[in-house]
């Protein structure tokens, strides 16, 4: 019953192109290219496939004595595609070159600059590719776009070039994050690494998986943003398929479309990937009702599994039960009656904006008197890595000046990843402070900056690891702790 504000987004008209489109560009058919490479090619594929005919043929004639059967069955509509081919860095780096050198004509007025934006699912990806284009000695620039580079590489991509034509090859950064204003031509290999936490072995990962249906169109609109542009997509065209609702989506298509996968109409929610121990902690603290004075359990006024399960795509049942299991297990619930009760440490944690298992660390060091380092450890590990990648040629170099930075700042021998944040979390306050005195007296001084490009560290994330430093201290203030 709520209003709906439809606000229009305006883009220029995007060409699709799909698999059978890019092997007649570049002139090798996939099969060609597998046995090339030395990948597999397996008949049972296209067996499976004369399969998939023969049963779309004999179910359009069974179609008229099975129409009774059918309207009584509820369907669900899903994306389907093909299987994609295994990943092929020459396609990609041939594709490229093949884009940026045909549509130049001979005698034609040279137009403004233009860009072909690769999408890939990792760095490791963007190597394979980058050196696929080095082997055929293109003079077409190349450019990197990640999240781990320095400020300086990745304002490279935002520049365009008055003529010619260069090369992006980005993961999804560039999805939704940044705008290239130069980009004519996209190229979509059709899946990304998304993050992934097993309720069985509480382990969080990075998985490459196919992308979903508003990725691709997503990813599709980057060429259309400031004229019309063409997107390349190395996959099969979407079909809608209907599926009988209750059954197992995966198990259907084994059986009844052999060499499809499905495609997710959207991306997968967090909540339903990621850990939710620490949701269930602050949604218990959150529904809080009466609190025993003796032994400090607060017993919630609804159930966090009810809770839970009011959320419009909740996480499922069993991830639930097996994260209440292990909050049982760290002592932060306890089972009372078959009703799941807050403890005085579970209350504790619920209060801190931080990973409950890095909380009980934080809690630990503050009993043994230790808080400011850990403070500092913690601080760094509930953020993203501020090392920045380095030239191949400086790695030995800026390796030896961090131990350096260690043993400077900390005196410790012992080669630890941890001390390492710490040394750098250290130098870098100090170099603040020293910054903020000089400008307050009208200075100029930025000695942040030298440390960061001496070191190769992002600026945003000691930023960010100082600001999660002091909302921590507060909080355990707050808790007298």
């Amino acid at each position: 019953g709520c209003a709906v504000v439809s606000v229009p987004g305006r883009m220029f008209h995007v060409e699709i192109h799909h698999w059978d489109e890019v092997d007649k560009l570049v002139g090798a058919t996939s099969i060609e290219r597998r046995v090339r490479k030395g990948l597999p090619v397996s008949i049972e594929e296209e067996s499976d496939e004369e399969e998939i005919v023969d049963s779309e043929s004999s179910s359009d004639s069974d179609s008229e004595s099975d129409s009774s059967i059918k309207k009584k069955i509820v369907e669900e509509s899903h994306l389907l595609m093909d299987k994609p081919t295994p990943f092929d860095e020459d396609l990609v780096a041939d594709l490229c070159i093949q884009l940026a050198t045909s549509n130049k004509k001979e005698g034609e007025k040279e137009e403004p600059g233009q860009c072909v934006l690769v999408f890939l699912s990792g760095t490791d990806r963007i190597q394979d590719v980058e050196k696929a284009l080095q082997r055929r000695s293109t003079r077409i620039p190349i450019v990197i776009l990640h999240g781990n580079q320095t400020p300086e590489v990745q304002k490279q991509a935002f520049v365009p070039l008055k003529y010619g034509w260069r090369i992006v090859l980005s993961t999804n950064v560039a999805e939704t994050s940044v705008t290239l204003p130069d980009v004519t031509h996209v190229i979509d290999v059709g899946t990304a690494k998304v993050a992934h936490w097993d309720a069985v072995s509480n382990v969080q990962s990075l998985r490459e998986q196919t992308c979903s249906a508003a990725s691709m169109k997503q990813r599709a609109g980057r060429a259309g943003r400031v004229r019309a542009g063409h997107c390349w997509r190395l996959y099969s065209p979407t079909i809608t398929c209907a599926i009988p609702s209750g059954l197992n989506v995966r198990s259907w298509i084994k059986k009844n479309k052999r060499g499809y996968v499905e495609v997710e109409p959207y991306d997968e929610p967090e909540i339903r990937r990621v850990s939710i121990e620490g949701c269930i902690l602050k949604s218990m603290l959150l529904m809080s009702g009466s609190t025993d004075k003796i032994s400090g359990l607060v017993r919630p006024t609804i159930s966090p599994m009810r809770f839970l399960s009011l959320c419009m795509q909740p996480p499922t049942q069993k991830s639930v039960a097996l994260s209440l299991r292990r909050l049982v297990e760290l002592q932060c619930v306890v089972e009372i009656s078959n009703e799941y009760v807050l403890t005085p440490l579970g209350a504790a944690l619920a209060r801190l904006p931080v990973d409950i298992h890095l909380g009980r660390m934080l809690l630990m060091a503050c009993m043994l008197g230790i808080s400011e380092d850990i403070l500092g450890i913690v601080s760094a590990l509930s953020c993203r890595s501020p090392f920045l990648k380095a030239p191949e040629v400086e790695i030995g170099f800026i390796r030896q000046q961090r131990w350096k930075l260690v043993l400077a700042e900390t005196g410790a021998l012992v080669p630890s990843d941890h001390i390492l944040l710490l040394a750098v979390l250290k130098r870098y306050s100090k170099l603040h402070k020293i910054d903020k005195d000089i400008r307050s007296r009208g200075g100029e001084s930025d000695e942040v900056w030298d440390f960061c490009c001496a070191y190769r560290l992002s600026r945003r994330t000691l930023e960010e690891m100082s600001a999660i430093k002091g909302l921590l201290r507060d909080s355990l203030i707050a808790g007298n702790w």
